[in-house]
């Protein structure tokens, strides 16, 4: 039976028309696409749907593997992209099209681009926090097949992790070396790239606060720079930069003849600056900065961003410089960014601008802060982001205008009323109101109708921020919303709440919800962060089924415990201020566990015999013994500040945990580990005595991390290195003490580490940070 219905199926497959099926495919989206690759029988006996897949396929071209997807440490944050700037747009429409849920999906999919040799890119962007991060990274690229259909772009941030060296880096890569379209890195602060090396010739660079070498001039391939803190001549920057991020950096140019201008052409340009840098420095003065940007910006230029933390004055300088600069150079800017102190801004660089034609027809981006009496801006209709602050701004100004492009508004401090209709933003998709006095202005019979009118059907994103808002009750939400946010103090009951049909992610924030029921959650709901002071029954959603609830952070708003009734669906689960509570069998699917300043008994939150577990983070908690049977799924544990009457010995029979950090109040700890497991270790203790103890042979231990306030001195013996148990792969020990390290101390030391280390930070005088003493 079940052969006839697969024939059936394959026939009426076929039977269809290659446009019918590209457009199904179309529709089902990359991540249903992905599923089916898996299954290459099927997919040989369906051709024509293999075509349309392919067909599919290389129309999108670009994807993109993220390790912040699968990263249980990250737990609910990688989804809350609540950043008040323009940029939330970017992040969001990034996270709204990602690609992959894990790395094995995408090499999956990687492989089948490979053998059916299709034409696409793909990138793989990787935060590096620990050596943990990398490993995977390199095993990820090891498995990837040379293939001349397909481009790689890279992306590595370290985040100030010194101790991965260069060549491991190139290393990384060099069996694809032809296929690297684009190389990221950022946060090689502790360590020296070399622009100028045979292995990065001819692949375009994007490099964020790295220390360099050689002469940034000499690099041809450097498209894109990003500086903090640096004083500089423009003339040392390469001809090939095309992207140009400046933070707090002095920049002058020594230019003398303009028609022989050897700068780089540049799209875009982001500038920082800070007033207390430039006037109190002994650099140069403001009249330096200006010229230098004068030169910078030309009619290429596609988008500025400038923001000013000064305190001397205001900053129209900027835009009468720009003023000028369209003038003499007809420039005509897509994108446009002012974030200072000014007299009259939105007037300003909107009306007296030269280019004002232009700029009707091609800003899409505008973003004013810290304006003062100021009118709103007249906004042009290709207008697609705009951000308000400011008490005298009346919001209901936007009325005048239909700006048929906007998809992203911040309303911070603004004057919002009955007139303010956004009903005709018909693209309108995130709104953000952020202390705009609502609850002041209007009562609780007015407020719903209120945000009818305020709430045009096309928003996909809603932000309140009104703590004094009590009913939400009679709102009709827009049905398109998939995410919304409100944070209200007074928000105790939602029993009558009609949340709308497509919504993913609830953040209630502040909320005292007395008894929370899924019964009001519609069945998409996947994230939720919420305040409750009496019960949790989160079964069933509205239509009676099981919520499929994913993430889920819950607030106690009182000092006694909660009833609990959780889903079995949860993946990531944050508990906060629970006390003595009551739980039923969370399940096997929970991946990600955090408890902050919890008081119940361990052994009440029940997880099942088949454990996912694989992070568990306890930060303030009160369990004196930690009595808890620990899962063999942990790979990660975070012991931090917690009420443990002594170190939990269970930590050490984890037979996968890579990762281990502990802080405590402890001045003296023995810790030994029974399995060759863990890679990254890091102790935060005022600590006299340490002793760690290992199994017997090489360990894994990669990174150690040692802040010990009261530890006389470090010895490799006290940290298990000893006798038969060898730290055969430790790259980095970085330690903190109170006490500065000595030239005989470190004389001492050196030759009893491992030829695998490559960072020893040790702290060369009182409240000073660490060195790398290695590289002395």
């Amino acid at each position: 039976m079940k052969d006839e219905t697969s024939n059936k199926l394959e026939v009426s497959l076929n039977s269809l028309p290659n446009e019918i099926l590209q457009r199904i495919i179309s529709c089902a989206g990359v991540k249903n696409i992905i599923q089916l690759l898996s299954d290459r029988a099927f997919l040989q006996s369906n051709q024509g749907l293999k075509s349309a897949i392919n067909h599919q396929v290389e129309e999108k071209s670009c994807y993109e593997y993220s390790s912040q997807v699968a990263d249980p440490r990250l737990g609910m944050k990688k989804h809350m992209f609540w950043d008040a700037s323009q940029k939330f747009m970017e992040l969001w429409k990034k996270h709204q099209a990602l690609d992959f849920d894990n790395y094995q999906s995408f090499l999956e999919f990687y492989n089948y681009c490979v053998e059916e040799r299709l034409v696409v890119n793909c990138k793989i962007a990787y935060d590096v926090s620990t050596i943990v991060d990398f490993i995977e990274y390199e095993e990820i690229m090891s498995k990837l097949r040379n293939c001349g259909s397909i481009g790689l772009l890279l992306s590595l941030n370290f985040k100030k992790l010194g101790f991965i060296e260069n060549s491991r880096i190139l290393k990384s890569f060099s069996h694809v070396r032809d296929r690297v379209l684009e190389l990221s890195l950022a946060g090689l602060e502790n360590m020296v790239l070399d622009l100028n090396s045979r292995a990065l010739e001819g692949i375009p660079l994007r490099i964020s606060d790295c220390e360099f070498s050689s002469s940034l001039t000499s690099c041809s391939n450097l498209i894109e720079l990003t500086l903090h803190d640096q004083s500089f001549d423009i003339v040392d920057l390469p001809q090939s930069l095309k992207i140009l991020h400046l933070y707090y950096c002095f920049i002058h140019s020594s230019i003398q003849d303009r028609r022989e201008n050897r700068l780089p052409i540049l799209t875009h340009l982001t500038f920082h600056h800070d007033d207390d840098y430039i006037y109190d420095g002994e650099e140069g003065d403001i009249e330096d900065v200006e010229n230098a940007l004068r030169d910078l910006i030309t009619a290429e230029m596609k988008s500025i961003e400038f923001m000013s933390r000064g305190k001397w004055g205001y900053d129209e300088w900027f835009v009468e410089m720009l003023k000028d600069i369209s003038t003499e150079k007809g420039l005509q800017l897509e994108s446009l960014s002012l974030n200072g102190r000014f007299e009259d801004p939105l007037i300003c660089s909107s009306r007296s601008f030269k280019f004002k034609i232009e700029y009707d027809y091609y800003l899409r981006h505008y973003d004013i802060s810290e304006g003062e009496y100021v009118p709103c801006p007249e906004l042009c209709r290709t207008l697609e982001t705009l951000s308000l602050y400011g008490p005298e701004i009346k919001a209901s100004d936007l009325l005048k205008v239909d700006p048929a492009s906007l998809e992203y508004l911040y309303l911070y401090g603004c004057c919002v009323n009955e007139k303010c209709d956004l009903s005709n933003f018909k693209k309108l998709k995130y709104l953000h109101l952020r202390e705009a006095g609502l609850k002041r202005r209007f009562n609780e019979f007015f407020f719903p109708k209120l945000l009818e009118v305020l709430l045009p059907r096309s928003l996909e994103v809603l932000i309140l921020t009104d703590y004094d808002q009590k009913l939400i009750n009679q709102v009709a939400f827009p049905d398109n919303l998939t995410i919304l946010r409100i944070h209200s103090y007074r928000v105790a009951s939602l029993d009558e709440v009609t949340f709308p049909p497509s919504l993913m992610e609830l953040d209630l924030e502040g909320s005292e919800i007395h008894h929370l029921r899924g019964e009001v959650f519609p069945s998409t709901l996947k994230r939720l962060y919420v305040g409750v002071t009496e019960s949790v029954d989160l079964s069933k959603d509205r239509r009676g089924n099981l919520l499929q609830l994913e993430e889920l952070h819950l607030i106690n708003r009182n000092e006694n415990g909660l009833i609990c009734t959780l889903p079995t669906s949860l993946r990531s689960l944050k508990l906060d201020s629970l006390g003595s509570s009551v739980f039923n069998e969370i399940g096997d699917e929970l991946v990600w566990l955090k408890l902050d300043h919890c008081s119940f008994d361990l052994r009440d939150l029940k997880l099942g015999s088949k454990s996912k577990l694989s992070y568990l983070c306890m930060s303030g908690c009160v369990d004196k013994t930690l009595d808890i049977d620990l899962p063999q799924s942990l790979t990660e544990v975070i012991l931090d500040s917690n009420d443990f009457s002594e170190f939990p010995t269970q930590i050490g029979h984890l037979k996968n945990l890579r990762i281990f950090k502990y802080s405590s109040s402890e001045k003296k700890l023995n810790i030994e580990f029974f399995h060759n497991s863990l890679e990254v270790l890091s102790i935060d203790c005022p600590l006299y005595e340490l002793e760690l103890k290992f199994p017997e042979g090489d360990t894994k231990l990669k990174q150690l991390n040692l802040s010990m306030r009261g530890l006389k001195d470090l010895t490799m013996e006290s940290i298990g290195h000893k006798e038969s148990t060898k730290h055969s792969s430790l790259l980095s020990i970085n330690c903190k003490t109170e006490k500065a390290v000595t030239e005989e101390e470190l004389s001492a030391l050196v030759p009893t580490l491992p030829k695998s280390m490559v960072e020893l930070r040790a702290c060369r005088g009182a409240h000073e940070e660490t060195e790398n003493c290695l590289s002395r």
